[in-house]
């Protein structure tokens, strides 16, 4: 297996549960509806592609559904703050700049509750907005303009979390960017998407000339 994916692959498997703490948890509700939901063009054809495959003639429905996604900081790190972020229709941004503080860990999860209710996963995009960095030896990240579908990491996302840490801004080589959830029953996609980023270290970003060829979707049901 490629290396990079390798380090990414390792994280999310090695995921654990954080230690007990007794840090409350902010809520977040965010109403106004995300206006950057970029897709790139090829994840539109995957999806045509599995409709075609079940022999299915009619066009699909996209549906834009809510999310929920949890910052916990790592018991031992006291110059953090959790928050719980509730996003309406479509997904949005996390700016990890108001939460993370010096060197420390915390940990990004999904609670799988919210999911009940939807048909089956089709996919789980991972769009990285980095570039690769050599850390310590090893190689962080994808790269710019690269994607994989994470779908058989679904459960690992969900009932487990995934332990990030902030040295040498590993966190952002290894899982900034675009997380687009791909929701699936006949021609009826649902659709909801998580931006993970950090505006404090805006100038890490891959270059505006090699960003993805993507779809920006605009207006949501």
């Amino acid at each position: 297996m490629n290396r990079i994916y390798f380090i990414f692959f390792t994280l999310i498997i090695s995921s654990c549960y954080p230690k007990k703490n007794d840090k409350s948890v902010e809520v977040l509700k965010i109403d106004v509806v995300a206006k950057d939901i970029r897709i790139p063009k090829v994840i539109f054809e995957n999806i045509a592609s599995d409709m075609k495959a079940e022999s299915l003639t009619s066009e699909p429905v996209y549906l834009f559904y809510p999310l929920e996604v949890t910052i916990e900081v790592d018991g031992s790190s006291s110059n953090m703050k959790s928050a719980k972020y509730l996003f309406s229709n479509g997904g949005g941004v996390v700016d990890l700049s108001s939460n993370l503080k010096g060197q420390s860990s915390f940990y990004v999860y999904f609670p799988e509750e919210q999911f009940e209710k939807l048909p089956p996963l089709e996919h789980l995009y991972y769009l990285s907005e980095y570039p690769q960095k050599k850390i310590d030896g090893e190689i962080f990240g994808l790269g710019c303009a690269q994607w994989i579908d994470l779908k058989s990491k679904f459960s690992e996302l969900t009932k487990a979390k995934t332990k990030l840490n902030t040295t040498d801004q590993r966190y952002l080589y290894v899982a900034g960017g675009y997380y687009i959830f791909v929701f699936r029953k006949a021609n009826q996609v649902y659709l909801t998407h998580l931006h993970l980023t950090d505006s404090k270290y805006a100038d890490l970003k891959c270059p505006d000339q090699i960003e993805f060829k993507s779809e920006t979707i605009n207006e949501h049901n």
